[in-house]
């Protein structure tokens, strides 16, 4: 049994897919540009792997993205049934 009307469940269901693929997108284009992260690692340390990523503001908008995508899932739940929002997060 469904909480939400019909605009509230495919509104949350639409925002968990579009956040997931946003925060794919964006740390899969985030680590092509940074780059191989073992020479990165190999010239300049751990240390400098660790800000390479993490300067990358693609990459943290990226993770922000799944983050959203996360608890736009765990709204969706709880609110909508299951079978209608498993396919959503699914990928």
């Amino acid at each position: 049994m469904t909480t939400a009307g019909p605009v509230e469940t495919w509104t949350t269901i639409i925002t968990v897919a579009a956040t997931a693929i946003a925060g794919d997108v964006l740390t899969a284009g985030a680590m092509r540009r940074i780059g191989d992260l073992d020479e990165i690692r190999a010239h300049s340390g751990l240390l400098g792997a660790i800000k390479a990523v993490t300067g990358s503001g693609m990459f943290l908008l990226g993770v922000l993205s799944m983050a959203l995508s996360f608890f736009a899932l765990l709204f969706t739940l709880s609110n909508v049934d299951v079978s209608l929002a498993a396919p959503a997060s699914a990928r």
